[in-house]
């Protein structure tokens, strides 16, 4: 249960697993579609405390484990489970324990303060056909959702990583790439494209950026 590892559980959260945060299969209702966390909220900083709060206490959506929804949520409480079995921030235990043994030394948690160079700026384009820089978002709300920045060839040293027991077992990775309920494994899904029998692949998106990352297995790509 999730409750062992979080500071003022609600009851309807005993059932839910950490197996089933991984695989947004628990239930909870995801914030960031709340009304609540949208508009000056993204702007602040806030205590986990506070943003927990905000979905804390919601009637869960599907009893846990029985229906697949994604779930910003669920990975936000992922984020909190290391740090409280780790006893170390989330951004230092990724720092020590996945970017810094792999080399990734353009992959950090985004503090949206440290000065970091080369950084891309989001833009979009306007109706009026003029380009803008994007509004503000404190990165640092993003917490385990996805609150960090890399590079391709950073993400490209991650990816060569899952084919080797350097940071996670064969038993683990194996269990990452099953695919569960809505093709759904462990922070990615799995699923055929054109001649390639197999592929896992997780988009991602804020404030005008867009990523994509794909692994086609057949092809080594």
């Amino acid at each position: 249960s999730i409750c062992r590892y979080l500071d003022d559980c609600p009851q309807a959260w005993q059932p839910v697993t950490i197996k089933q945060l991984l695989n947004h299969t628990s239930g909870i209702v995801n914030f960031t579609r709340l009304p609540e966390a949208s508009g000056s909220f993204l702007l602040l900083p806030h205590t986990h405390k506070e943003i927990v709060d905000v979905f804390r206490n919601l009637p869960l959506e599907s009893a846990p484990g029985e229906k697949y929804n994604y779930n910003n949520s669920g990975y936000y409480l992922l984020g909190l489970i290391v740090e409280k079995t780790s006893g170390e921030k989330y951004a230092d235990y990724l720092r020590k324990n996945l970017f810094a043994p792999l080399g990734m030394n353009d992959t950090d948690s985004d503090d949206g303060e440290t000065i970091v160079k080369n950084r891309a700026s989001a833009y979009y384009l306007g109706k009026d056909s003029i380009f803008r820089n994007t509004y503000y978002t404190n990165m640092e709300i993003l917490f385990s959702i996805g609150g960090a920045y890399s590079t391709v060839n950073d993400l490209l040293l991650w990816q060569q990583s899952l084919r080797s027991d350097k940071i996670l077992s064969s038993a683990s990775r194996a269990e990452m790439f099953t695919p569960g309920k809505g093709n759904y494994g462990y922070g990615w899904w799995i699923d055929r494209l054109g001649s390639c029998p197999r592929r896992m692949y997780h988009d991602g998106g804020i404030t005008n950026f867009s990523t994509s990352l794909q692994v086609l297995t057949g092809e080594r790509l």
